[in-house]
């Protein structure tokens, strides 16, 4: 006969259940992605009071998050092209160091999987930041990026501005 007094372990017993299969479930592919967009703006953003042997190496950090080789297309000549991993960290430390403060996030992200081991991201970034002279730099892009798995790990493959009409 199942009595209050019994029934109080047994719950407990599936709660904890419960609480360890989702917290030893691993990602989803869309949380690995999404958390692919959350390294990347951590990893830009940076502050005055950032040592620059810190900024290099969030650079390098950076260019780990990018396949071999990814096709990066904006209105910015300067970074346009077909780029490798270590072209990506040195454009980076190049254009963190131009900034005394900056801020990259990423809003309203689509995630859509056209295969197992590729991601299409919708999203808009805005980019805001203080340059070394003291103006303000304030930019909003919407973005189409694509994202490839590569041993286990989601790397960027390519990156484009998406032109959007204005009234």
């Amino acid at each position: 006969m199942v009595t209050p007094r019994t029934l109080a372990p047994v719950a407990v017993v599936a709660v904890l259940v419960a609480i360890l299969v989702v917290w030893l479930k691993p990602d989803s592919p869309e949380r690995q992605v999404r958390n692919r967009f959350r390294q990347l703006e951590e990893l830009v953003t940076r502050s005055d009071a950032e040592s620059p042997l810190l900024s290099v190496a969030h650079a390098r950090q950076i260019g780990a998050l990018f396949d071999e080789s990814c096709e990066i297309r904006t209105d910015v000549s300067f970074l346009t092209g077909t780029m490798t991993r270590e072209e990506i960290s040195q454009k980076a430390i190049f254009g963190q160091s131009q900034f005394s403060d900056l801020t990259l996030r990423f809003h309203d992200l689509k995630i859509d999987f056209p295969g197992e081991r590729r991601a299409l991201v919708l999203l808009s970034a805005t980019l805001q930041g203080r340059l070394k002279g003291g103006d303000h730099a304030s930019d909003a892009q919407e973005l189409e990026c694509e994202l490839a798995r590569v041993d286990g790990e989601w790397r960027f493959r390519s990156i484009r501005i998406v032109q959007v009409l204005k009234p």
